[in-house]
């Protein structure tokens, strides 16, 4: 096979890759008739990472650990890692984990509230959320000290 069209394949199958992860997460894609058979020929996603160093092209799944510049993060919406969205740059994707837990943070919205069951740490103590939906500080409404 001739480098120019391993690096085509490649990218057929990062974009197929995407396209799954995508539809997925509910996320509506136009697709180009190469992408629909590529898909159809059965483009899987890379195994689930958990407690491995960040890199792109991990499939991270909501709750996975990942380690990045010496620190750990919770991925806080599932995706798979692209350059740019490093963990110390995408609050919006990991939270920093200090201690046990991921240190709260405040929500932007609901694909990223906390969910029952949820523990985070914050103001020194560890919290966990007895409420779906979760936006407020623990210690408002929604959290109990544990």
């Amino acid at each position: 096979m001739k480098k120019s069209e391993f690096l085509r394949n490649a990218g057929r199958s990062m974009r197929a890759q995407s396209v799954i992860a995508a539809k997925m997460l509910g996320v509506t894609v136009e697709l180009s008739p190469e992408e629909t058979e590529d898909i159809a020929k059965g483009a899987s996603l890379p195994p689930i990472a958990d407690g491995q160093e960040w890199t792109p092209g991990l499939n991270l799944a909501g709750g996975t650990i990942v380690t990045y510049g010496g620190k750990n993060y919770q991925v806080v919406q599932g995706h798979i890692a692209q350059a740019g969205w490093e963990p110390d740059n995408t609050p919006a994707l990991f939270a920093p984990i200090k201690g046990d837990f991921a240190e709260w943070a405040q929500p932007q919205g609901s694909h990223d509230a906390y969910m029952t069951g949820d523990k985070v740490s914050f103001g020194g103590k560890v919290w966990i959320s007895t409420v779906d939906g979760n936006v407020w500080q623990p210690g408002v409404y929604g959290w109990e000290e544990i």
